[in-house]
């Protein structure tokens, strides 16, 4: 699910090809799955990325640079990140997800599930997920390091004025921002891959 985020840039000129930039993001990851094979998980992230790299603008094709100017970027940055899970209603109540799609105050298995009451999600992501341990991993890391690649468009609207237009991909170096790995066990089985996610901004 997208959503929105705030990125602080400061950039200053290496040369007439290369630029060093200092980035601080702040902003939210969230994921709501659900599946027909009982796979019904979300997640909510509370994410601050503070990095440094270089960009390379393409300036050594142009014998003058125009209006447009491509770059690309790499870089590493620090990652920290909080996630809890949507997982009770604001009365306390668990969410049971039933075969059928539906969301429940009691599991479809438990033999007084007749006594069941139809819950609707709240989306206030109210659980800790490192907190719940559900797959045993103790008080892990809650920061990790990544390698941002970046790539965009600068547009040159004037001496003191432009707009940027980019995206960065970031690998980190941890598994855990969902609280998903491949320590899990059922419908919580993961895949051993790091996480990976993409910012994509628009600035002037």
């Amino acid at each position: 699910t997208s959503t929105y985020g705030v990125e602080l840039l400061a950039s200053a000129n290496l040369s007439r090809y290369f630029d060093l930039n200092l980035t601080a993001i702040y902003g939210n990851i969230t994921v709501n799955e659900r599946t027909t094979v009982g796979r019904n998980l979300n997640f909510k992230s509370e994410m601050f990325i503070g990095g440094a790299g270089v960009s390379y603008n393409f300036n050594h094709l142009y014998k003058k640079p125009g209006i447009i100017q491509p770059f690309i970027g790499f870089g590493v940055s620090f990652v920290n990140f909080d996630s809890k899970s949507d997982m009770f209603d604001a009365n306390g109540n668990r969410y049971y997800f039933w075969s059928d799609g539906s969301i429940m105050s009691m599991d479809e298995a438990d033999p007084n599930s007749e006594q069941a009451v139809s819950l609707q999600r709240d989306y206030t992501f109210e659980t800790d997920l490192r907190d719940e341990n559900l797959d045993g991993l103790g008080k892990y890391d809650q920061f990790t390091f990544s390698l941002p690649v970046t790539a965009g468009i600068d547009f040159k609207m004037g001496k003191r004025l432009s707009a940027k237009l980019s995206a960065g991909f970031y690998y980190t170096f941890t598994d855990l921002i969902d609280d998903i790995s491949d320590e899990g066990e059922g419908v919580r089985q993961g895949n051993s891959r790091n996480d990976m996610f993409l910012f994509s901004s628009l600035s002037v």
